[in-house]
């Protein structure tokens, strides 16, 4: 006996549980439909994990359909790896990984994309390289080109080379230069 588990987006997942519920369990194939939601809060111990094996065996047991979304199957295995790491032992994850599964993916192509990659924040945040300069580097070069525009030195620029709106004193209008034959012309009357 293998359990049937059935992927589909978290946008579909609910019109699904509820086809499955119309077209398997109430007709005379009277398969049960199962769910098992899983997210990074989820205390994963003895008890949980035995709680859920235990569901799976029933559902295999009694042939039912297990409905999740890939955020779920992800998380789960995503925890699974964060105990690992954590040395952290939970034997009866090693029975849940026994458990023969048959996965059906509704949408595959979505479900399959790197998007779709559930990725945990693990540690302590810590800066980037040279991360002040990132954002004082950028600021430093549109005050210059606000100077240069509040002076007129760059105020005479074709609309075609260059455009920009007015903004708040706190922040930064937006300043556009478009690529072109007159841009081009303007940089070489700026350098010169």
């Amino acid at each position: 006996q293998t359990l049937v588990r059935v992927t589909a987006l978290q946008q579909l997942l609910e019109d699904l549980a509820n086809h499955f519920q119309c077209y398997l369990t109430a007709s005379p194939l009277n398969h049960k439909v199962f769910r098992m939601p899983f997210n990074r809060d989820v205390t994963l111990n003895e008890t949980t994990a035995s709680q859920m094996l235990h569901s799976m065996r029933h559902c295999l047991h009694v042939g039912g359909v297990m409905v999740v979304a890939p955020e779920h199957r992800l998380s789960f295995h995503l925890k699974q790896l964060e105990l690992i790491v954590e040395k952290k032992k939970v034997p009866t994850l090693q029975d849940i990984a026994k458990v023969p599964i048959y996965d059906i993916l509704d949408e595959s192509d979505e479900i399959l994309s790197y998007v779709r990659q559930v990725i945990y924040a693990k540690g302590t945040p810590e800066d980037l390289p040279d991360a002040h300069w990132r954002w004082l580097v950028p600021q430093a070069l549109l005050r210059a080109l606000l100077q240069c525009f509040a002076n007129k030195r760059l105020a005479n620029l074709p609309e075609e080379a260059v455009s920009m709106t007015k903004s708040l004193p706190e922040a930064f209008g937006d300043i556009r230069f478009k690529p072109g034959r007159e841009l081009n012309t303007c940089i070489r009357k700026i350098k010169e």
